[in-house]
Order: C-alpha cells, then sequence, then structure tokens
C-alpha cells in the first residue's frame, strides 16, 4: 500500500497536465479492528464463489449480521469492519445503490452491506465502481482493468477481451468523485467516461463493448506547449434522449477545454455554450437542469426552455475551475473548485454551495485539500477531507470527527444509513454513523 505521503502528492499531480491529469479516487478507510467476538454474529456459510467468465450465477460466501455496539469508535461512527465477511484487503472504493445497499470493493473481492448483513459477493480483485445501470445492476472494473463485471441480485456478468473490453488502468480512472460517469441511454446501451482519452459504451444488442476516443466524437486534436491528451471526464444522458460527454484537455503547461460532445444518436456535434471549457463534471438535477462546471463559472442547462445561464464563481485573481458538482436532497449545487497558484498550477480548493443564485462558503482550508460529500433524507451533508469529517446541518458545517487517514470518501441512504470509507492510514476501513447525533 501506498504510504499516505505518497497518495497526497500523487492527488495533487491530478490537475497537474505533465500527468495528464488522473485520478480523484476519494476511496475508503479501512481500520483498527477490535475483538471478533465482541462484535459479530455469524450466519451459517456457505462454499466460496469464484467466478471466471461469461454469465454466472453465485451464492455469497460468508454473510452475518452486523452490530454497532462493542466496536472501535472515532466521535459518532463506529468500525464495522470486524466481521468474517466483512471487507478484507486492500480496500479501492464503496459506494451505496439505489436499493441502499453499501458496496465496497478490494483486491480480495467485492462486498456489500444489505440491511446490516455483510455478504461477500465475490474473492477475486475488483477496484473501481462504475456505477449503477436502470436495471440496478453494479458495474466493477475487475482484473486490473482487464475485465468489467456486472452485479445484479444472483446473477454476475462478467466482460473480457472476448467481450470487446480493452484494459483501463484503475490506477487512471475516473477524473471525477461520485462514480457517475455511467449513464444508460434509451436502447439499454450503457456510455462509460473513464477520465482518460476513452470513452466506452456497452452495446444491448451485442453484448459487447467498445472504446470510442476523443477524436471519434469530434474532439481536434491539438499540440499546445508540448504534447496534449485529452480526457473524457464525464457524460449525462438529457430528456431527449441526447448523450452528453464532457471533455478536458491537458498540455505542459496548461489546462484547455473544447466543451461538451453531443451524440443524437446519429452524429456527434460540438455544444457552442460549452466551447473553450475544460468540463470536469456535470450532474443532471430532478427539475431537467443540468449542471456544467467549467472556468471561472457553473453554467445550467434547463431543458424545459431550452435556455443557458451562467453563474460566475466568487472572485479570485486567478483562474479557477469546478473540479466536482453534487447536488443536495433540494437539488443545490455543491461544487467543489480548484484554484490557480501562482508558480505551481493549483494552489488551494475550496468548496461552495448555491442558494438560489448566492454563493456560500463551506470548506476552505488554503490549501489544496480534496473532499467528498454525500447527503441523507434528512438534509444533512456529510463531507470528509483528508480524515477530517464534517456535518452540514441548518445552513453550519461543524466538524464531527478526525480520522489517520488522507483518503477517504462518503456514502449515505435513504433510510439514514451514513458511512465515511477510505484507504490510507491506521484507521483505514469502513466506519457507520451511529443513531442521531446531537446537533
Amino acid at each position: 500500500m501506498m504510504v499516505i505521503k505518497e497518495r497526497m502528492e500523487k492527488k495533487k499531480a491530478v490537475l497537474t497536465p505533465i500527468f495528464i491529469m488522473g485520478v480523484f479516487i476519494l476511496t475508503v478507510l479501512s481500520c483498527r479492528i477490535p475483538s471478533e467476538q465482541d462484535q459479530f454474529v455469524e450466519n451459517t456459510p456457505t462454499q466460496p464463489f469464484i467466478f471466471d467468465q461469461g454469465n454466472s450465477t453465485f451464492q455469497p460466501t460468508r454473510e452475518e449480521k452486523v452490530t454497532l455496539q462493542g466496536g472501535q469508535q472515532i466521535g459518532p461512527f463506529v468500525s464495522i469492519m470486524a466481521f468474517k465477511s466483512a471487507p478484507h484487503g486492500e480496500i479501492k472504493d464503496g459506494q451505496t445503490s439505489k436499493d441502499g445497499s453499501l458496496w465496497v470493493t478490494s483486491d480480495e473481492g467485492i462486498f456489500s452491506l444489505q440491511k446490516q448483513v455483510w455478504h461477500e459477493i465475490s474473492d477475486s480483485a475488483a477496484g473501481a465502481i462504475l456505477g449503477e445501470d436502470k436495471s440496478g445492476r453494479i458495474w466493477f472494473l475487475t482484473d486490473q482493468g482487464n475485465s468489467i463485471t456486472a452485479v445484479k441480485g444472483g446473477q454476475m456478468t462478467k466482460y473480457d477481451q472476448s467481450k470487446g473490453w480493452e484494459l483501463l488502468l484503475d490506477d487512471g480512472y475516473l477524473l471525477g468523485y461520485d462514480n457517475d460517469g455511467l449513464v444508460e441511454d434509451g436502447k439499454g446501451n450503457i456510455w462509460l467516461a473513464t477520465g482518460q482519452d476513452d470513452l466506452r459504451r456497452y452495446n444491448q444488442g451485442t453484448d459487447s463493448w467498445e472504446k470510442i476516443t476523443s477524436s471519434q466524437i469530434g474532439i481536434k486534436q491539438t499540440d499546445v506547449y508540448g504534447k496534449s491528451d485529452h480526457q473524457i471526464t464525464d457524460v449525462v444522458l438529457t430528456k431527449d434522449a441526447k448523450v452528453w460527454v464532457a471533455t478536458c484537455s491537458s498540455s505542459i503547461q496548461t489546462i484547455t477545454g473544447q466543451g461538451v460532445q453531443v451524440y443524437d444518436g446519429f452524429h456527434w456535434s460540438a455544444l457552442s455554450e460549452t466551447g473553450g471549457q475544460c468540463v470536469m463534471d456535470m450532474e443532471a438535477d430532478s427539475s431537467g437542469i443540468i449542471w456544467v462546471g467549467g472556468f471561472n463559472q457553473l453554467m445550467a442547462y434547463d431543458q424545459s426552455n431550452q435556455k443557458w445561464e451562467n453563474i460566475g464563481l466568487p472572485p479570485y485573481e486567478r483562474r479557477q475551475l469546478v473540479l466536482s458538482i453534487d447536488l443536495d436532497p433540494q437539488d443545490r449545487p455543491w461544487v467543489e473548485v480548484g484554484l490557480g497558484g501562482g508558480a505551481s498550477l493549483w494552489g488551494a480548493t475550496v468548496r461552495y454551495h448555491l442558494e438560489g443564485y448566492q454563493w456560500v462558503e463551506d470548506l476552505n482550508q488554503n490549501n489544496w485539500l480534496l473532499s467528498d460529500i454525500t447527503f441523507n433524507h434528512k438534509d444533512e451533508g456529510w463531507l470528509c477531507a483528508e480524515g477530517i469529517i464534517y456535518r452540514y446541518r441548518e445552513g453550519k458545517m461543524t466538524q464531527m470527527a478526525e480520522m489517520q487517514t488522507y483518503t477517504c470518501k462518503t456514502a449515505a441512504n435513504q433510510s439514514g444509513e451514513v458511512f465515511v470509507i477510505g484507504l490510507d492510514g491506521p484507521d483505514a476501513g469502513v466506519w457507520q454513523l451511529t443513531g442521531e447525533v446531537n446537533p
């Protein structure tokens, strides 16, 4: 496992073009493990399932009930790692699905927490959790990027080179924070933005994958101050069934952009309103507004009247770039913004959210601090930044706990369960919020 200092340097290099704008994978914290005797109730184990390729029906290897008593506790969070079927190995990723389940991957398997029961789904190595499609399939990067695997219910389907899948390095995967670069169109095709010069599409008709490069979707190949690289950073589906693909370009000395490309089912075209923008993230809210991040502004496209609105970021002396967008239950956008540095390309990050047309500053530590935020059913926001966990409630951001970790991720569901997940340091593991937290 990388030491924390190495991960910190790597994260800061993510948006430095000389490294092709790499990984913002805010992954998971595993933890100090208390006594198993204190924490778990073991169910009858089944035989381990090891999938090969193609379609497979599986039984979880082991299942057991999770309790929140007796475990290692930090602030209002309790470790839920001291269970035989809990995630083990080096944790890679974690997120919740629409049904409220928590999914966790490691170099030793795929795991899920459903109704406070851990399930060890597979004992084969898995990496990034790519997202969930309309049918409820959860997609995972597996075999060190040599395959992609879909899991739903008792069915696991693996796609490798024989099904058109080409190697995708997990270490270079995804510029976004929230595993939201995957959508399913009306024909059942899956579109996946990888954060590299690489758009993947699953063809429902042929049951196979294909790779599409930036030049194939209309991005002009440029060479500014040396070699340029083009990243396909995000994808959303519009109400009229068009696919929007976000792009950004980097060279040795600068970051540029060619905005969003649109696929209407037959042809690719440039979205002129986003021309010249490096678009790192897009989100579509429940009312039909598509939020698009760019240089010095957040753009909003209203699908009902086809009108655009540009909302400038708070003033700053150098260039700014929206790195990520999250929507709370009220559909308010929360953004993390990279601030241009002096001698270096990037100086710091800051977090804002939008109240009407007014930006509210939520977190500003005056350094390069990448964070992850999620929202539960109570309209609470839970944010983790280098191990420091904050809660946003009723207009106030409050520090709730501090863990010994660098990279951390948050996840929540509509049942009110909140999790902190990460992979660096002594407090790495999966932690769960214990009931009601005092104001």
